[in-house]
This record gives C-alpha cells, structure tokens and sequence, in this order.
C-alpha cells in the first residue's frame, strides 16, 4: 500500500487544493432553477453526489454550485469524507460518482476508477500531471492542482547577505549558509518534529536515481541499500548543512507550526519545504518576499531540479450510473479553471491555457521551472512502504542525538524499509 508520509500534517491542505473545493449544495437558493430565453423552466433532476476531503471555500463553494446548476440543471451532493469516509460510502453502497484521490492513494483505487483516457480536457493538462495520474496506460484521474517541493528562500536575506546567485551544488549551498551565518542569519530551520517532513528530507535522494521506481523496489526485495543510491554521500552532507546552519538536535522536536512563524517573521533565511506552506506564510506575513529553489543535494548543477508532481485527482467511480454527467462536470470545471479556481481560490492549476500571471509567487516560479524542464516529475516518496516516514524520523533523532554514528545512517533506513515492506 501507498505511504500517505507526505501528506501527514498537511492533509487538509492539500486535499482543499485538490478541488474539493467546488463542492457545495445545489447552488445559493433551493429555488433556482436554470431557464430558457423564454424564461420557462428546464429543471433536471439529475444529481451527482462527491466526497471531498476537507473545508472548502464558502465562495467557491456557492459560486461554482450556483453557476453550474444554473447553466445545466444538474445538482451537486457533497459530502465530507472526514465525516463519511469515501471507504465507508463504498461499503454501506452509497458511493460517490466523483471524489477526490490522492497520488498515494491512486494504485489502491485504481480498479474502481473509470479510465478517463480521451478526455477533451487531457491534451490541455501538463504532461508530468498526466504521467502522475496513469498507471499501466489508465488514466486513472483528472489532474487539477500540483505541487512543488524545494528550498523556500527569504530573498530580502539572501539580498542583505550579498547573495545574487542561486546554488545548484551541495558546496554552493555550504557557501551560501557560510554567508548567511556571517550576516547573523540563521541559514536553515528544518522541523522532523512530524515524520512526514523527516520523510521529505529523505525523498530528495530518491527523486535523484534515474529510475527512483525501479530502486525502490530493489530495495524492497533486499537487493539494493540506501548507501547504494548514486548521491547517498552528496545527500549526507546536504543534511549534516540543514542541522549545523539550522536547530542541530532540536530539528527533531521543532514544529511546523513554529516554522511557518519563525521563518514569516525572517528568523531563517531557508526551510526545505513545499509551496503547500505558502498560504500559511503569507497569512503570518503577507509582505514577505519569498521564492522557491530546488534542493541541491549533489555536485552536479544539471541535477539540480525542482521536484514537482500533482498530488490529488478527481476521479470517476466506474461503477457510477452518472458517468455522462460526472465526466461532463470534470469538462465543465477545468474549462472554467481559471475564472474560479484561479481568480477566485489562487489555486495552482496544471493546464496549459490557464495565465500563469495570475498564479502566487511560488506557483508563477514553479511554472517557469516547469516551462524549462528543469524539474524531476515525482517527490521520490511515491513507492514508500507505509508507516517508513516514521523510521526515518527515528534514524535523524538518534543520530542527532548521538544514539547512532553517521556510519550507521544507510544501514538503519536499509533495515526499516526492508521490516516496513514485509508487513
């Protein structure tokens, strides 16, 4: 089964970019009907019904309910998955016709999902979300948001330490600290206080084999070891960078929640983290002035690339007796992404006719990334055996802690991936 690490701590962020946001009731008025230029009613009485993961914008919510149901007649049922589980919904035989799937969650989904290959919408979609939604030929879902993880940066300390140039190598980021430290800023501030974000950390390295898929399963038969990854020793001492221009022993117990206020109030200059932070930073200060850069983990700048993927789908139960209408509301809202998804929630949609203009900053970079090809098309954590997140956190504790060597690092994370997988 899928590992759910990454997605923790931020589940109901990451689940309200994923487009459970368009849900609401039938619309602001139970009375509304949709009507004909003469004005005579054409109410249907179609009705599809959607889990979604979490809170939803209110507006978004209304708008998108309303205007839908009012150019098509058809209503839309929501319901809270954290309330109803979409398992439970499954089981008692009311399951939805449409709900929202996670990426570590697609593989075990995938035989009720109905192939969604051919769809008019496919061709506007980017090609890495695309490959992010497929498995053996099936697309098994609608790619809507996606996401970025890499080295959230202050580019006001970077500027009052004289750095005008990105690093790309695990040395230039040394340099970079080593200049930071000397303006009397604090370089990095990681928090492993929840294994997911220890989990993250680890990741970087997958992402950087040539076939991350293909290791993770050697892997997992016993065949390979962490020390065998091509960058494992590059990787190590990108770490050690994070902990000793960073909290040392206290990363363990430091929070996300005392990062985000730390880092919006420009106590650090760098947290390795992902753009699902960047509403929250901007919450606690919205004049911070903030870029995204990939994590350099080796001594090679064209392996320097940002780690993108899209992490949530919507996809269509295949057992749906609402298939015409579900796959029509799918058309409908990605060909009105950018006047509510975008305009509206600020949300980083993956389509090509969508005005990266009007994106956030993190995301308006991304793209540019994106754009150059400049990115890795996975997160690296994809294949994880679940509950392997938490052995990682352990292994950073005792090895800040001095419980184990550095030596011992490969060995440990070795051992609890080949337990984790075997259960």
């Amino acid at each position: 089964m899928k590992n759910s690490q990454i997605i923790s701590w931020r589940s109901g962020i990451l689940m309200f970019l994923a487009l459970s946001v368009v849900l609401s009731s039938c619309g602001r008025s139970k009375k509304l009907e949709p009507v004909t230029a003469s004005g005579k009613s054409e109410k249907k009485e179609e009705m599809l019904r959607w889990y979604y993961g979490t809170n939803v914008s209110q507006e978004m919510a209304e708008t998108v309910a309303h205007d839908y149901y009012e150019q098509t007649g058809v209503c839309v049922e929501w319901i809270n998955a954290e309330t109803v589980s979409t398992r439970a919904a499954f089981a008692s035989g009311e399951a939805p016709d449409i709900y929202t799937v996670s990426l570590y969650e697609l593989q075990d989904w995938e035989p009720r999902l109905l192939d969604l290959s051919g769809q008019p919408w496919e061709e506007d979609v980017f090609d890495i979300s695309l490959e992010n939604a497929t498995i053996n030929g099936k697309l098994c879902g609608m790619p809507v948001t996606y996401e970025a993880c890499g080295i959230i940066y202050n580019k006001d300390l970077f500027k009052q330490a004289g750095i005008e140039r990105l690093p790309k190598t695990v040395g230039e980021l040394e340099t970079v600290c080593q200049q930071l430290q000397s303006k009397g800023i604090q370089p990095f501030g990681e928090c492993y206080q929840l294994p997911g974000f220890a989990g993250h950390t680890l990741a970087v390295l997958f992402a950087h084999e040539e076939d991350p898929a293909a290791f993770t399963a050697m892997l997992s038969e016993g065949k390979k070891t962490i020390a065998d990854m091509e960058f494992y020793q590059q990787w190590l001492r990108m770490f050690e960078l994070m902990l000793d221009y960073g909290f040392g022993e206290k990363s363990i117990y430091y929070s996300v929640d005392d990062q985000v206020a730390d880092f919006a109030e420009g106590k650090m200059a760098m947290i390795k983290q992902g753009t699902w932070l960047e509403r929250l930073i901007k919450t606690a200060n919205p004049e911070i002035d903030m870029g995204i850069m990939p994590i350099p983990c080796t001594d090679s700048e064209s392996s320097c690339r940002l780690m993108v993927t899209t992490t949530n789908f919507l996809g269509v139960n295949k057992d749906s007796s609402r298939i015409r209408e579900s796959l029509d509301f799918l058309e409908w809202l990605q060909c009105h992404a950018e006047e509510y998804l975008v305009q509206i929630e600020g949300l980083p949609v993956c389509y090509y006719s969508v005005d990266k203009n009007n994106s956030s900053t993190l995301y308006s970079e991304v793209s540019e990334y994106i754009s150059r090809g400049e990115v890795y098309e996975y997160f690296g954590s994809e294949g994880w055996p679940s509950g392997y997140d938490t052995d990682v956190r352990q292994v950073f504790s005792d090895y800040v802690t001095g419980v184990i060597r550095k030596e011992e690092i490969s060995a440990k994370l070795t051992d609890a991936f080949l337990i984790r997988s075997a259960e």
